[in-house]
């Protein structure tokens, strides 16, 4: 599309290719916001029940590593469900109404990758990762030490998150890369 086309946009003119465009990116902001909505309800609830598990970890007396994996976990929630409360609060947002212009922009910055969002879920992940490797280590009875444990528990883990960050990442490129990619072409023209 070239910055003649955008103009024409702008004057109001149809363009098969923005509206097929604008309907996608839609459907998948609609996509989006049902699926940020109902994770920030099992993230805010498991942030009770971790919470209420580490609470009688502390009660029980099971010691400062079996308490504090907990705490690990229950403060992983917390910053999964603010995660997907800024993506509820992002989509629930959304004004159709604006310039093509505005609204490509707000597309782009949407559909980017690598935003915020992602780095404090990755960081939910760590957390999640050390609490689940700490709590586990308990359970093993190999006889080995707890740190040489958590390193066994993370040849599993790891390869784990991993594939879950590469299918979050194919599902990206499928789904939202492409109207990233128009948003970016369509503005990158759009300012020369």
């Amino acid at each position: 599309m070239t910055a003649k086309d955008i103009m024409k946009i702008c004057e109001g003119e149809s363009i098969a290719n923005i509206d097929e465009f604008v309907t996608k990116m839609k459907r998948e902001d609609a996509h989006n916001l049902g699926i940020a909505k109902k994770l920030y309800v099992v993230y805010f609830l498991g942030t009770f029940l971790y919470g209420g598990l580490f609470v009688l970890s502390i009660m029980a007396g099971d010691g400062f590593w079996k308490a504090f994996s907990w705490f690990l976990f229950t403060l992983a929630f917390v910053v999964c469900a603010v995660v997907f409360r800024m993506s509820k609060t992002l989509y629930n947002r959304v004004d159709y109404s604006v310039s093509v212009i505005e609204m490509l922009r707000q597309a782009r910055f949407r559909y980017r990758f690598w935003q915020p969002m992602v780095w404090l879920a990755l960081l939910g992940v760590l957390l999640v990762d050390i609490g689940a490797s700490i709590n586990m280590s308990f359970h093993m009875e190999m006889g080995w030490s707890m740190w040489t444990n958590i390193g066994v528990i993370n040849l599993f883990l790891v390869p784990l998150f991993l594939g879950a960050f590469f299918f979050g990442w194919r599902k990206w490129k499928k789904r939202s890369k492409p109207i990233y990619d128009y948003a970016s072409e369509v503005l990158k023209d759009a300012e020369q």
